[in-house]
């Protein structure tokens, strides 16, 4: 039996509870039950509405005239047409009870726009955990245990990553950042980039601020920025002193020898390949035109110094034009110096080359034995004239 009544005045009221009352139904004059089938109402219940076809509808309202209910009693509902969704009160604040979550193809959704609180009376974020050390945990459905977890309290957030093992629970597993470009089924693990400190990362990892490298909670070096510039720093603690080594560019453990270093350069040849100027030393500046400038002493066991000039073995040459020792003698008396040797004052201006000066010492040195040879044929003679001479006196 159908009913579909609407009443604007008490008469109306009193002929609709009339006739409701033809289906509703009293069990020991407290449990009341309203149904088109005459069955008695449940007896834990003290109103039991049943019906094929319709259900129980709410007062409708807005939030603005729900929010102006004055008192209202614990336990009342209502229809918000703002939210379109069913509000209690329970005592103290009006609160949501539909659920915003849905099936979908592969799982559930959650359709609610706005904010999500755990443990709060408020959200300021998407998703809001608020209680003591809150964490979220990921597991692996084979093997049912951990794959991760994050887990924050008053001084760090922090992600854990297991790597799901029938073996041992407790493996260290692989955190993987920023995969973007993801497709149903395959995994592009190297798309994407990281930032930390930074919104707009360049790299696959950029980082705004320092790097430090910890073993246990002992640092023993960073990565930094220095007044623009990259700073490598090796050593223990943050005042240790002296500083640790920095070892570069070996493969693995056991072949520490391996592997080259270049700077400056793409493809190393040596152990160390310097692509450009080297300095070493604190106060001085790079000389002009020279690969490797030393502000200090250099000390060696052997150096070896190629030049693609002519060695002064053409002083042994006939057609050398070797000066006369007269003419040297007046050269020194006005220069001050050997001829074809640079002065003092020019070596204070430009310094020594090396290579250029082993030639021009070895010249002189070859010019000297040419002087040698001559003074020896001019005593030889000296002294044949002079045996001549004792074999006329005798």
């Amino acid at each position: 039996m159908k009913h579909d009544f609407r009443f604007h005045s008490l008469k109306g009221m009193i002929f609709i509870v009339l006739i409701l009352m033809l289906n509703v139904t009293f069990l020991d004059g407290q449990a009341v039950g309203i149904n088109d089938d005459g069955s008695l109402p449940d007896p834990t219940s003290i109103l039991d509405v049943k019906s094929p076809n319709k259900g129980v509808l709410f007062p409708r309202m807005d939030e603005a005239r729900r929010l102006s209910i004055p008192a209202p009693p614990e336990g009342l509902m209502v229809w918000d047409t703002t939210h379109n969704s069913i509000w209690g009160f329970d005592g103290s604040q009006w609160r949501e009870l539909s659920s915003k979550w849905e099936s979908v193809s592969n799982g559930i959704r959650n359709i609610n726009p706005d904010n999500v609180g755990i443990g709060n009376t408020s959200s300021s974020y998407s998703l809001y955990i608020q209680k003591p050390n809150p964490s979220i945990g990921f597991y692996d459905e084979d093997f049912a245990i951990p794959s991760g977890f994050i887990r924050g309290d008053s001084t760090a957030l922090e992600i854990h990553a297991y790597r799901a093992s029938p073996f041992a629970s407790v493996d260290p597993g692989n955190l993987i950042l920023q995969t973007t470009n993801f497709v149903a089924g395959t995994f592009p693990f190297n798309a994407g980039k990281v930032g930390i400190g930074t919104y707009n990362p360049l790299d696959k990892l950029s980082l705004n601020g320092d790097m430090g490298f910890f073993t246990g909670d002992i640092r023993y070096g960073a990565i930094g920025d220095l007044n623009g510039d990259l700073w490598i720093n090796a050593k223990l603690g943050v005042f240790a002193t002296p500083a640790n080594d920095i070892v570069l560019q070996y493969e693995d453990e056991a072949f520490l020898t391996s592997g080259r270093v270049g700077i400056g350069i793409a493809n190393p040849l040596a152990k160390l390949h310097v692509g450009s100027q080297v300095l070493i030393g604190a106060s001085a500046t790079p000389a002009n035109g020279y690969l490797l400038s030393v502000d200090g002493k250099v000390m060696a066991e052997e150096m070896r110094i190629e030049d693609s000039g002519a060695w002064p073995d053409y002083v042994f040459e006939d057609d050398y034009p070797l000066i006369s020792l007269g003419a040297l003698r007046n050269e020194i008396s006005q220069s001050g110096h050997l001829p074809g040797i640079p002065s003092a004052a020019e070596i204070d201006e430009n310094g020594i080359l090396v290579g250029e000066m082993q030639k021009m010492q070895m010249e002189k040195i070859e010019e000297l034995t040419l002087y040698i040879l001559q003074l020896h044929e001019r005593i030889e003679k000296l002294e044949e004239k002079l045996a001549d001479k004792k074999e006329g006196q005798q």
